[in-house]
């Protein structure tokens, strides 16, 4: 699986989730997207990138962001998948 399919499966997520109550989207969020998470880290752990590679670096990127990245999850607000996208992209 390539990232953007990790991304497209949070967006349907989100999308699905977008006129839930906030206390509600917040436990759904915790529930549907931890395995697209956890499979994602899982996926940026087997990659066996060349040290100084633009992909190492950026594996190497996200996971020094992992906390920051999930944090998402625990808010209540509607998530901009804009957010999650760009985040990558950097």
């Amino acid at each position: 699986m390539r990232l953007h399919s990790y991304c497209n499966q949070l967006f349907q997520i989100e999308k699905e989730l977008k006129d839930l109550e906030p206390e509600e989207r917040q436990k759904k969020r915790l529930e549907l997207e931890r395995p697209v998470l956890d499979a994602f880290w899982k996926w940026t752990n087997g990659i066996n990138a060349l040290g100084g590679s633009k992909l190492a670096k950026a594996i190497n990127y996200a996971q020094n962001q992992r906390s920051y990245m999930e944090n998402y999850r625990k808010c209540f607000k509607r998530w901009r998948p804009i957010q999650f996208t760009l985040f990558m992209l950097n």
